[in-house]
């Protein structure tokens, strides 16, 4: 036989890529093609369907969603299985949950009866698309029909699971569902016996991940009491053959305890467990219990369920058992950090009004300073107990521990291994230091603590560099941290007392620091925030390069470069760094979307992958996962800032990703990641990226106004949209402009915009005559308002750059900063201007074919309008091409190094000019001058009209 592919194999494949380029004319010609040689399959018809839903055409959609509904509502029943698939697919590219596509799979269950792959197939199309609901029934017809089938049993165990859970589960969904998964897992659970081999009984649980999905539906369902008695069984607790001593069942075991508060027996548990794992124990194995965990007793985890019970439990005996078992630990040779902690952790519990008390917790401070200073996670460790010490005693903690560290003092002959210990030691001491007392706003003579301890630091880092330590390139060194803490005091002394100079000093610090520690993140990020701050979207974007974000850090680290990247630095950077290639921020926003659409398909295939493993625990943790991928806020961040891209450079650079907006069904999930940043702030206090953010974050209500925007923009590139969705319109209250999450000019052109879609939404349609009212406001109105916001808007805004703040204070002598706000008034407003163009163009075309205004009236308020645009363009280009002269001029770098930090009064300028030498500090202006005329550039390069 042949194994060349049929002809309808071929068409099919043809189709698919012909789909897939989205070259829509060629596909539909193709299948004309077909259906005049006689073909009508079901799959032809429906993949007709499918290329008509996704053409640009309005007209054409609309054509295939009339052909999808007869289709759906035709007698004949579909059973073929590829068309079935395909129909779904036509289904779910309409956007709409049409209750017949499932009648259509049902109806084809009733005449395959006993066709598995029917089932499956049915089954996982509806669990890959969240339809929890329709893959519940399809997995409970399934079941009835395969009844010693195992899969479609536990299917139908996470379905209930998952429909009744789900935000818009009905009362009757979570009255019967729920109660479904438990009943069913129950059972399986009854079902396991010691006597019958598993194959016995297929529905039985036969594996860990069994008894995790178990406890997942238990937990889910707050029946705490009988996940416990599971894990005691002994057929399938934590000594049973299936669970086979699994540690995450003791560390679960721990937290159902808490959760039914029977704290003594989680006591119990947790010092048998800590016993067992005693080195005197581990040396003579005839001593432990039937636990058989060995040193994995020793997990912070048992000594936190150890030292909660004793809380709990509140007893003086009980207290002084737990004493007993963590002095136990403590007085060993070796300690382990776990007991070090538990020791502070004990005391914590008993530290209030209890002088005796707190001075023993200062001891065991100290001792655990001894013990880990010249250890990282030293500070880390110490910081959520030493601020419970009475303030006086804070102060004395820092005075011991500074004397502890002298006997670090290193000299040219000690080891690498003792300098490293030195510095390392120092820098816990500062970051206490900081944490206790510099960053608390309360302290007194804050400005001269500040300055202080930045010259501190400073010094620190520096004779961290001259003791010459070998490490390899991908590691940090070991005084970045003594750097990074100065960066911090220096952000503190521009937030409290407005030290707008400081921010130059901090960039000059962190890139000193990254032309040693190239891979050091903390300075990356830090430094990428302050370039966007300043508005040199050329230095953030090359530098967020260098942290070569890879997979989820998409959904949770970019959104530091990439928000409103389109009105700092729309264009290609240009200006390079140490023969840094130019980027296209363009690419990069394609390639974190593309990545977002990738990752949903890979988390597809796991999920499929999952189902067919038995592993029914890890498809809840995936489906986790893949809900923030799907409506994670930086996702749809980056789509808006690529279509502004898009809207700049007339989409010749840019892809079209609008239709990935249609999968906001709901408020998107915030994934974005604050806790990446360095922080040592006091309880209380702000955390230290709220000092790095340099513009409002935005929110649902952000992205639903620039949605707007796209909507519009689209309709001029399509001219095809669902004008119904406007009716009813008001051109003040559509979009909260008052917003937190909104800039004043974002708030200005939603305003606009609002505007601006009346005109579409007269035309459309077809209200005649000015007589007939839009929303609340007649059409000659909508004109008035126009006139009145573009007149508001080119008198007030910052066209002419002489606002103070937003002036290169270097050149200008003024306390100001070129910064970001320059960039994105400007380039928004550009936007605005493009949009209301294209507008106006509409309106003056279509009013001759449907007379809503008189035409003259029109083109005087459309002319009126432009010659504002005109002037305001005009004053633009001018202030911006007299900013790129003055700072392209020979000597622009040396006055703002003279600026920033000559003439600064305290003496950290001078450690700065030691540290890196003057050319070092021009260098770094000369980028930063040279990243702010490329900016500027950008906006003499963007025509709106």
């Amino acid at each position: 036989m042949s194994s060349r592919p049929s002809a309808s194999a071929r068409r099919s494949k043809q189709l698919q890529e012909l789909l897939d380029g989205k070259h829509f004319k060629q596909a539909l010609s193709l299948c004309e093609k077909s259906f005049k040689k006689g073909d009508k399959s079901e799959d032809l018809l429906i993949t007709w369907v499918n290329i008509l839903l996704g053409h640009p055409d309005q007209a054409r959609r609309e054509q295939g969603s009339r052909e999808l509904d007869d289709i759906l509502g035709r007698r004949q029943p579909i059973s073929d299985i590829e068309a079935l698939v395909a129909l779904n697919t036509a289904a779910k590219a309409r956007r709409d949950d049409d209750p017949r596509i499932q009648t259509i799979w049902e109806r084809a269950a009733e005449i395959r009866q006993w066709d598995e792959v029917l089932y499956r197939t049915w089954f996982k199309t509806k669990f890959l698309e969240g339809k929890w609901t329709a893959a519940q029934k399809a997995a409970m017809m399934y079941m009835k029909k395969f009844p010693l089938s195992r899969e479609p049993f536990y299917w139908n165990i996470i379905t209930c699971e998952l429909a009744g859970t789900q935000k818009s589960a009905t009362e009757t969904d979570q009255r019967i569902l729920r109660p479904l998964a438990y009943r069913f897992i129950s059972k399986a659970a009854a079902d396991v016996s010691a006597e019958k081999p598993a194959s016995s009984n297929v529905r039985a649980l036969n594996s860990l991940e069994d008894i995790f999905l178990l406890l997942r539906v238990y937990r889910s369902q707050e029946r705490y009491a009988e996940a416990l008695k599971v894990l005691e069984d002994p057929l399938t607790g934590i000594t049973s053959r299936l669970s086979n001593h699994s540690w995450e069942l003791v560390r679960q075991k721990i937290e159902l305890y808490e959760l039914c508060h029977l704290w003594s027996e989680e006591w119990q548990f947790c010092a048998h467990l800590l016993k067992d794992a005693h080195p005197d124990r581990l040396q003579n194995p005839l001593l432990s219990s039937y636990h058989q965990f060995g040193k994995f007793g020793d997990d912070w985890k048992v000594w936190v369920g150890l030292l909660s019970a004793t809380e709990k439990i509140n007893t003086s005996e009980n207290s002084e058992n737990t004493k007993e078992v963590i002095e136990s630990y403590t007085k060993l040779r070796t300690v382990s950090r776990n007991a070090r902690l538990a020791l502070l952790r004990y005391y914590l519990i008993h530290t209030p009004d209890n002088t005796q008390v707190q001075e023993k917790f200062l001891s065991a401070c100290r001792e655990y300073f001894k013990e880990y200073c010249t250890k990282v996670i030293c500070f880390r460790d110490l910081q959520p107990y030493v601020s419970r010490l009475e303030k006086p005693l804070q102060e004395k903690f820092l005075g011991i521990i500074a004397r502890d560290t002298q006997g670090f003092v290193c000299s040219d002959r000690a080891s690498e291994t003792k300098k490293l210990q030195w510095v390392t030691s120092e820098i816990n001491v500062l970051k206490l230091d900081y944490y206790l007392f510099v960053s608390l706003e309360s302290t007194p003579n804050r400005r001269p603590l500040l300055r202080a301890f930045v010259r501190n630091c400073l010094r620190l880092y520096q004779a961290s560099l001259s003791i010459g330590i070998t490490i390899p390139v991908s590691e940090r060194r070991p005084g970045d941290d003594a750097a990074m803490l100065a960066v911090m005091a220096l952000l503190k002394l521009k937030k409290d007392f407005g030290e707008c100079n400081v921010v130059f000093q901090c960039i000059v610090i962190l890139e000193f620091l990254l032309a040693d520690s190239k891979h050091n993140y903390d300075a990356l990020l830090t430094l990428t925030c302050l370039y966007m701050s300043l508005g040199t979207g050329s230095l953030a974007i090359q530098l967020h390069s260098r942290l070569s974000i890879k997979n989820l850090q998409h959904a949770t680290i970019s959104w530091i470069l990439y928000t409103r990247i389109s009105t700092i630095h729309p264009y290609a950077s240009i200006t390079t760094i140490s023969n840094h290639p130019p980027i296209n921020s363009s690419k990069n926003l394609s390639d974190a979307i593309d990545w977002h659409k990738s990752a949903e398909d890979l988390n597809s295939v796991s999920i499929n992958r999952m189902l067919d493993n038995g592993q029914y625990s890890m498809v809840f943790d995936v489906l986790e996962v893949d809900k923030c991928i799907k409506s994670g806020l930086a996702k749809f961040i980056f789509v808006v800032e690529s279509h502004r891209i898009g809207r700049f450079s007339n989409f010749s650079e840019t892809k079209d990703y609008t239709s990935l907006l249609d999968e906001l069904h709901s408020e998107p999930e915030d994934t974005r990641d604050t806790t990446a940043f360095p922080d040592a702030e006091a309880n209380g206090q702000p955390r230290f990226e709220s000092f790095l953010t340099w513009a409002p974050k935005p929110d649902n209500i952000w992205l639903q106004s620039q949605f707007k925007l796209i909507e519009l923009s689209n309709f001029f590139q399509t001219n095809s949209f669902d004008f119904s969705r406007w009716l009813g319109l008001r051109m003040d209250d559509q979009i909260v402009t008052n917003s937190e999450s909104l800039t004043t000019p974002e708030a200005q052109t939603v305003c606009i915009v609002n505007i601006l879609r009346f005109f579409c939404t007269i035309y459309q349609l077809e209200i005649p005559l000015p007589s007939v009212g839009v929303g609340d406001k007649d059409a000659y109105n909508i004109l008035r308002e126009l006139k009145k916001w573009y007149s508001s808007m080119t008198s007030s805004m910052i066209f002419d750059g002489s606002l103070p703040g937003l002036v290169p204070f270097f050149l200008s002598g003024e306390p100001g900063v070129l910064n970001w706000e320059y960039f994105h008034g400007i380039f928004t407003i550009l936007d605005t201007f493009q949009l209301t163009i294209q507008a106006l163009d509409y309106a003056l075309v279509e009013n001759l074919k449907i007379l809503v205004f008189e035409q003259a009236h029109l083109e005087a308020v459309s002319n009126e309008v432009k010659e504002m645009m005109n002037l305001a363009l005009a004053r633009t280009h001018k202030a911006v091409s007299k900013l790129i002269h003055e700072l392209r001029v020979p000597g622009a770098a040396a006055k703002m190094v003279e600026h920033t930090i000559k003439k600064d009064e305290s003496f950290i300028a001078c450690d700065l000019e030691a540290l890196i030498g003057m050319p070092g500090l021009e260098e770094i202006a000369a980028n930063i001058c040279s990243s702010w005329a490329e900016g500027l550039e950008g906006i003499l390069r963007t025509k709106p009209f």
